[in-house]
């Protein structure tokens, strides 16, 4: 935020029912999970909210499906934010 730069990992699956759910595990915070109340994903765009600390991140899926580039908001202040897709291993 502002200048800050902060790693984000969102961790989002969908469970038994078929609905989505998600946490975010801030890097830069000593791994601190925070939980997504609300998640979607419809056709190329995800939607969340973080109720905890009132932010809201909207983005676009690219084509290959590697990336989602969009805009967090938090406080009033919105800025770009792009989640990769990144592999375990």
């Amino acid at each position: 935020m502002g200048e800050q730069r902060l790693r984000l990992v969102l961790r989002a699956q969908k469970n038994r029912s078929g609905v989505w759910v998600a946490e975010l595990l801030s890097l830069d915070h000593g791994n601190v999970i925070i939980l997504v109340n609300a998640i979607s994903f419809e056709g190329s765009t995800l939607r969340f909210d973080v109720t905890v600390i009132g932010a809201t991140y909207e983005g676009q899926v690219n084509a290959e499906k590697s990336e989602i580039t969009g805009q967090w908001k938090q406080g009033g202040v919105s800025r770009p934010l792009t989640l990769r897709r990144q592999h375990p291993g």
